[in-house]
């Protein structure tokens, strides 16, 4: 038995029925896509080899939050760093 391929066929089809604008408009879209994919692999690499780094992203995102007119804000603290933080004292 062969596979149908009116699937593929039909959204071949659509693809080149759209207007060049269009097309256009969706592979910028995809070029950005994979721009913003290594980015954030990128991201991931550097905070995996400093933990630290982490942190700091963290602070930074709490210091944004902060600015807003919010007046609630929830803290959520790592346990290993309020361990650490009692056996100082």
């Amino acid at each position: 038995m062969k596979p149908s391929t009116s699937v593929i066929d039909s959204k071949t089809l659509n693809c080149m029925a759209l207007p060049p604008v269009t097309q256009h408009s969706k592979v910028i879209a995809a070029e950005g896509e994979k721009r913003s994919s290594a980015a954030l692999k990128e991201a991931a690499d550097v905070l995996m080899d400093s933990p630290l780094a982490l942190h700091l992203r963290y602070l930074q995102t709490l210091n944004a939050i902060s600015a807003e007119k919010n007046s609630t804000i929830i803290f959520p603290l790592p346990l290993g760093l309020i361990q650490s933080l009692l056996r100082r004292e």
